[in-house]
């Protein structure tokens, strides 16, 4: 597959990146991070975290940690906001880029798709869940297919 350009990964890491299988739910799933780097290593996209763990010096060293140890880099990480709201964190990220992000997906297992309707990102999330696995190979495809649509939103500060 051709490189997606201005494409981007948001994702979560609870849920996603590793599962309530995973003792402690601390650890990254290896199985989890392979298909996010075959998503990373067909599109190109950049990895931008939305997760919780942003709040955590230790949690975000080891993700990185992985992620490198994987030939991935970690871009960048969303803003907080006070509500938690992150399909509201997803926008204000979209919002602050110099030049319009054409092509994203959010890989979540918390927020719905109604909730990223309500914020005008629907059609975007490919939703993992927490009790079956995280980030699986059939979430690989769908995310592919959503990073190759031009994503429609409407850019907010």
């Amino acid at each position: 597959m051709e490189k997606i350009e201005n494409s981007v990964i948001f994702f979560d890491v609870d849920g996603v990146l590793n599962s309530w299988g995973d003792r402690p739910i601390r650890l990254l799933n290896e199985k989890n991070i392979l298909c996010l780097k075959e998503i990373v290593e067909q599109t190109g996209a950049r990895l931008v975290c939305c997760s919780t763990w942003r709040k955590s010096k230790p949690h975000m060293a080891r993700l990185i940690k992985v992620l490198s140890e994987h030939g991935m880099e970690l871009s960048d990480i969303a803003p907080f906001t006070k509500t938690g709201d992150r399909p509201r964190e997803v926008l204000k990220w979209l919002g602050r880029q110099n030049i319009k992000i054409t092509h994203f997906v959010v890989l979540d297992d918390d927020f719905s798709e109604e909730d990223y309707i309500r914020w005008g990102l629907g059609g975007q999330v490919v939703h993992t869940n927490t009790y079956r696995g995280g980030l699986l190979d059939k979430h690989i495809e769908e995310a592919i297919e959503i990073l190759s649509k031009e994503a429609i939103y409407k850019r907010r500060k």
